[in-house]
This record gives structure tokens, sequence and C-alpha cells, in this order.
């Protein structure tokens, strides 16, 4: 009898890791699940950031190459209104004096001379 106490024990004792270690297999079956459903949420918002971040950075690029554009014509008129001859813009903007005159909440503005 008492040796069948022992071989009974002994089985006991040996499925008792065994149950252990497939308690723990399931335990981290179940982790990997919910790693790997984690792992595909980050990875589809990654890929949402880096379309925003491109999208971004090509209208960054588009902004400026206008102000490019808008500075390269800025310099441009100003280099044609300097090279414009003092006479010629003389010509072409007739001197005015202008005088305002108030009286109370009303102004008026009249041309005093053209020339």
């Amino acid at each position: 009898m008492a040796l069948l106490d022992q071989v009974i024990s002994a089985r006991q004792r040996r499925r008792e890791p065994a149950a252990r270690l497939a308690a723990e297999i399931e335990s981290l079956t179940a982790d990997t699940r919910l790693l790997r459903a984690r792992l595909d949420s980050v990875s589809l918002q990654s890929d949402q950031v880096r379309r925003n971040s491109t999208r971004l950075e090509a209208e960054l690029r588009d902004r400026d190459e206008q102000l490019r554009t808008l500075r390269r014509e800025l310099q441009r008129l100003k280099e044609i209104d300097l090279e414009a001859a003092p006479t010629e813009r003389d010509q072409t903007l007739p001197a005015r004096r202008f005088a305002v005159e108030s009286s109370g909440e009303s102004r008026q503005c009249r041309i005093l001379t053209e020339g």
C-alpha cells in the first residue's frame, strides 16, 4: 500500500509542473494576442501620422516656393521702380497739394494745386 501511495504521489508531483506550465502558456498566449492587437492599432496610427506628416511637408514646400516666387516678383517690381527716371515718375504721377479743412465733425479735402 505504501508503494502504491508513493507511485500516486510521484505522478501528482509530475502533473503539477505540467499544469502550471499549461496555465502559463495560456496566459502568455492571451497576452500575445492583446499585444498583437495593440501593435496593429499603433501601426495604423503610425501610418496615419506618417501620411499627415508627408502631406504637411508637401504643403510647406509649396508655400516656400510661393514665398520665393512672390519675393522675386517684389524684387523685380522694386528694380523697375528704381530704374524709372525721376522725370518719368513725375509725369506719370502729377504733383498735388492737398488741404484739409475741418469744422466740427466733418472734414473736407480739396486739391490746392496740380502741376
